[in-house]
């Protein structure tokens, strides 16, 4: 399969402020490849001092919704997500993002999220993540939405 290009902030035409459409057919095998070609552009994406833990379809120029969590043994990639809720406690934690490089910033996140999305295989999961997984994905879910961890 192939690395992809990961669209910095400010290049042009990259999708990144864009609302991104939902996967009708998780089956298709564009997606498929499309979702492996993701999972190895994340992969490539860690270095010696980072170890890069998710991203999102819009950062390497797809504006559909899917992102990929993967820290500390946890590993999901997670189809047309949503948020089902929310904790009101919040967090205050450092955050990079692969397409503003060399940036990171304190942000407030809700510590918990309560979500559903459909995974590779077509299954639809509801899941509670907590702490650094529910920040990754509170960050990347972002992107779905054209929002940047940068923006107010």
């Amino acid at each position: 399969m192939a690395v992809l290009k990961i669209d910095r902030v400010g290049e042009f035409g990259n999708v990144l402020r864009k609302k991104c459409a939902e996967v009708s057919d998780v089956s298709d095998p564009e997606i498929q490849n499309f979702i492996v070609d993701l999972m190895e552009t994340l992969v490539a994406s860690d270095t010696e001092n980072s170890k890069a833990v998710g991203i999102a379809a819009p950062q390497v120029g797809r504006a559909i919704q899917i992102i990929i969590v993967r820290t500390n043994g946890y590993e999901a990639i997670m189809i047309n997500p949503k948020i089902l809720s929310r904790s009101s406690m919040e967090e205050s934690g450092e955050e990079g993002c692969l397409s503003v490089p060399g940036i990171f910033k304190k942000k407030k996140r809700s510590k918990t999220v309560e979500v559903s999305y459909i995974d590779p295989q077509g299954f639809e999961i509801s899941a509670k993540l907590k702490d650094k997984i529910a920040r990754i994905f509170l960050h990347e879910f972002d992107h779905l939405n054209g929002k940047l961890f940068t923006d107010k």
